[in-house]
């Protein structure tokens, strides 16, 4: 089987995987007509093991004590509810909301299932400004809590539990010698364990927006970070506007793209290659005219890649391979990438759910499969599709039966050095799923 087509096979499996809703499902359920104050005190007197419960309304509802081992809930408000010393071990929790719940000495041993990274629309909800779920001293051992934000853990008993790389709580008085970590993308199978003396080790940093891990003094700017590699030396950068490329991953990448199709172009230019020379010079104005902002940037280096590929019979030899995502990349300081922890953490940050793989063939065409995965499941399928090159756009281009497709619909393909631009292409997703990025050959 294509890896691709395998790769959307096991999605589509564990999305079949998921527990069963309505009158179909063979659980118990409670009466029909409770819920709210009724439905908790029902809860609380009989308890639910292995039960479903769906879409009900128990806000600001006392369920304490309540026995709700492997029960499946689906859909359900918690906010601001009392589950002090509840039993949910072996439970699943599926777009429930937790903000502000009190689990203070619950028994959540293996709770998780359903609050997967990989599916982001099933998630443990809380809001943007959501009130930390209270896990004191609850027993938390092996529970799978990656898709709860914002969670308070003091005394809690977390040995084995796995929780977000990107939202990891202060474990400070948590009883444990291991935890773990999950991926940002992907599947828990990728997550990584951490002892206890390297999440200490963490303890001095907080994780940014944009999924990077900084020191708690951080303060702006980016200069206390590492800066993402371009064709020139970021600590000798001359102006903000070659500062900025340094702090942006995206245009990092497609400087270092601009300086490969630019030396293609010089090589094989006619004469001397004066006129080059001094269109580029005259495009380094219209370049630093953009100060340091990133969009004005990315856009104007990319268009100058299209111009100096446009009018080319043929383009620099296009590098086969695996193409991870240039954008959105999360950065460690040095001080915390040189530790075991930091590396764990960098290998963490590396897994991404979209993809480009290409596959250079004699004539010069690629071989496209690509994937990614958006929210609520929406999926980017590309499978053994031939691009080729186009000298009137100098980039790639869908051939077959996608080619009529009018505009960028299809997709196209701009290719320089070891950085790939992928345009358009709707037509190959979800409404909630993109191909649309930069790229570098094997995420470097």
């Amino acid at each position: 089987m294509n890896p691709r087509t395998l790769q959307i096979a096991l999605a589509l499996a564990l999305f079949a995987s998921l527990p069963a809703q309505g009158a179909d499902d063979p659980r118990p359920t409670p009466p029909a007509a409770l819920d709210g104050a009724e439905l908790a005190a029902w809860l609380t007197t009989n308890g639910c093991r292995d039960c479903l419960l769906e879409g009900k309304n128990l806000a600001g509802q006392r369920l304490d004590g309540a026995d709700l081992g492997g029960a499946a809930l689906q859909g359900v408000d918690l906010t601001g509810a009392s589950c002090v010393g509840c039993k949910l071990a072996g439970a699943t929790l599926s777009s429930t909301t937790v903000d502000g719940t009190d689990f203070t000495g619950a028994d959540l041993r293996g709770l998780g299932g359903d609050c997967s990274p990989y599916f982001p629309y099933m998630t443990c909800q809380q809001s943007m400004e959501s009130v930390p779920a209270n896990l004191t001293k609850a027993h938390l051992e092996d529970a799978d809590l990656s898709g709860i934000i914002d969670i308070i853990v003091t005394g809690a008993h977390v040995e084995g539990a796995t929780f977000h790389v990107a939202f990891p709580p202060t474990l400070t008085g948590a009883v444990f010698e291991r935890v773990y970590l999950s991926p940002s993308y992907g599947s828990n199978s990728n997550k990584q364990p951490f002892a206890k003396a390297e999440i200490g080790a963490l303890a001095g940093y907080i994780t940014r927006c944009d999924g990077s891990w900084v020191p708690l003094s951080y303060t702006f700017p980016d200069d206390q970070l590492p800066a993402f590699r371009t064709s020139y030396n970021c600590a000798k950068a001359g102006n903000d506007t070659e500062r900025a490329i340094c702090a942006s991953d995206e245009c990092a990448a497609l400087d270092r793209a601009l300086a490969a199709a630019y030396k293609h172009a010089r090589d094989t230019a006619d004469g001397t290659g004066e006129d080059l020379k001094q269109a580029q010079r005259a495009w380094l104005g219209t370049r630093n005219a953009c100060g340091d902002e990133w969009v004005c940037l990315r856009d104007t280096i990319k268009d100058r890649i299209i111009a100096l590929n446009r009018g080319r019979l043929a383009p620099a030899p296009p590098r086969a391979g695996h193409y991870l995502p240039s954008y959105g990349t999360p950065r460690l300081p040095t001080s915390l990438a040189a530790t075991e922890a930091g590396a764990k953490l960098a290998k963490l940050l590396s897994y991404d759910a979209t993809t480009i793989d290409l596959a250079v063939n004699d004539d010069g065409s690629l071989t496209v499969d690509a994937f990614a995965l958006g929210s609520n499941a929406h999926m980017c399928t590309i499978e053994q599709v031939v691009f080729r090159y186009d000298p009137a756009t100098g980039t790639f281009v869908p051939t077959g039966e996608m080619a009529a497709v009018d505009g960028d619909g299809a997709g196209r393909i701009l290719l320089a050095g070891e950085i790939l631009v992928f345009e358009g292409g709707q037509i190959w997703c979800g409404a909630r799923a993109s191909l649309t990025g930069t790229y570098s050959l094997n995420g470097k």
